[in-house]
């Protein structure tokens, strides 16, 4: 489901906030002002187990790091932001701030997965702007991620689709195939009421192969113009149709499909051809798992 164009605009306005993690309060201070400066809301925690828990209640949009705390070093929190199981809070923007500002400390803050590195004395404003840019490319990569998930979300429910399609397809010739052939082979000592049952089979299968085609077609094309299927049908009806659908297959297992339908209007926002398809699925598989001479 697409989100909204007030939802959407609502989202690009939450102001972004910043992790302070910085045991030197008028250093964390003076951040905090900086960024208020530059429309960036800050929290701020002087101890890194404090940080940790800060990090997974309040999910900044970029985390300050200073990499001498007075319990946990900044490099094996960042190893933890790294490692978390939530790949969103784990690709959380990470600068790292030490006094240590030599090239070896450097390079193995960047190993460990922080996204940038200043030295202290640092500029304000020069902070700030690094911030600014890590937040960005932050949300860039989170919009990107989401996007992905959808896709795949959408990929999978197609792929679903045309699964139980392909199902159903394959079920109804068989039974289209097993009627035709005992029509060939027997047509000569039947009766003709008997022939008039097993075309009529025959022909409710054709018909509901290409009925069932056609509902998801209509799902499909309501899906990629990103609408929503504003027609409901009577699940009535569809129901209706599957039971016939499956009526004979019950019957000579034994099975009794017991038909309660409601008086009023059951109605869904699908295609009626879906619905049938739907009830169609959940009769088959009633029908072969329920035991002989049983009711659904």
């Amino acid at each position: 489901m697409q989100p909204s164009e007030d939802q959407m605009s609502a989202s690009a306005v939450v102001p972004p906030f910043v992790l302070v993690v910085e045991d030197e309060h008028e250093i964390a201070d003076i951040i905090a002002l900086n960024l208020k400066g530059r429309g960036i809301g800050s929290i701020h925690s002087d101890t890194g187990l404090y940080a940790c828990t800060l990090v997974a209640e309040r999910r900044p949009d970029a985390i300050i790091l200073d990499l001498m705390l007075p319990d946990i070093d900044g490099r094996e929190i960042c190893r933890l932001i790294r490692g978390h199981d939530d790949p969103r809070l784990s690709r959380t923007p990470i600068l790292m701030l030490t006094a240590l500002g030599d090239q070896t400390h450097r390079e193995r803050g960047l190993e460990i997965g922080a996204d940038d590195y200043m030295s202290k004395p640092f500029s304000p404003k020069e902070l700030c702007l690094r911030v600014e840019k890590l937040i960005e490319k932050g949300r860039r990569e989170s919009s990107s991620a989401a996007e992905i998930g959808s896709l795949r979300r959408e990929a999978e429910e197609s792929r679903m689709r045309e699964s139980a399609l392909l199902h159903e397809i394959t079920n109804r010739l068989v039974a289209i195939g097993g009627f035709s052939k005992r029509l060939e082979a027997r047509a000569h000592s039947l009766d003709e009421d008997e022939i008039k049952a097993l075309a009529r089979e025959i022909s409710r299968g054709a018909t509901y192969l290409e009925s069932a085609a056609s509902g998801v077609r209509k799902l499909k094309e309501v899906e990629e113009t990103c609408q929503s299927f504003e027609r409901f049908c009577d699940l009535r009806e569809g129901s209706m149709e599957a039971v016939l659908l499956h009526k004979r297959q019950a019957e000579i297992k034994g099975i009794l499909i017991i038909e309660e339908m409601a008086e009023e209007m059951v109605s869904a926002p699908l295609p009626v051809e879906v619905a049938r398809l739907i009830v169609s699925n959940l009769l088959e598989n009633a029908i072969n798992y329920c035991p002989i001479m049983s009711s659904i």
